[in-house]
């Protein structure tokens, strides 16, 4: 369970029979947002850490996002930044329980999945990235 950033944006995504579909359309954007902060602030380790590492997938999926605008690259440049400064949040993979040993699974499961993006995805290019951010270096380091 996450707390969804769907909520904001005029995306959709349906899943039906293990299969995920999404899509784009102004209709289904909502008017507001509302969250109420003490509950964000109290919620269990067991949805916040997902919901962190949600928010973090999406804010850096709308940096390269078709139509994305300064208004959202700037939105998502902070929300990156938010995020990856929090004090709360763990600062390794393993302190969320990844084994070392689960790497190449992961790495088999993202590329199954893998979308079209910026640059070129390999398992060795996802274990490297899984290995530096299970072992709690900051991102961009090599």
């Amino acid at each position: 369970m996450t707390v969804r950033r769907a909520a904001h944006r005029r995306g959709r995504g349906i899943t039906a029979d293990r299969e995920k579909t999404t899509g784009r359309a102004a209709s289904v954007a909502p008017r507001a947002v509302l969250y109420d902060p003490l509950l964000l602030s109290i919620l269990p380790a067991a949805t916040a850490v997902p919901s962190a590492l949600n928010a973090l997938a999406h804010a850096e999926e709308a940096l390269y996002a078709p139509d994305r605008t300064p208004v959202t690259d700037l939105l998502a440049a902070e929300a990156l930044r938010s995020l990856a400064h929090s004090s709360s949040a763990p600062a390794a993979l393993q302190d969320l329980g990844l084994r070392s040993v689960d790497f190449d699974e992961a790495a088999e499961l993202t590329l199954a999945g893998h979308l079209p993006g910026p640059a070129p995805v390999s398992a060795a290019s996802v274990r490297a990235l899984l290995h530096r951010a299970w072992s709690g270096a900051p991102p961009g380091a090599v």
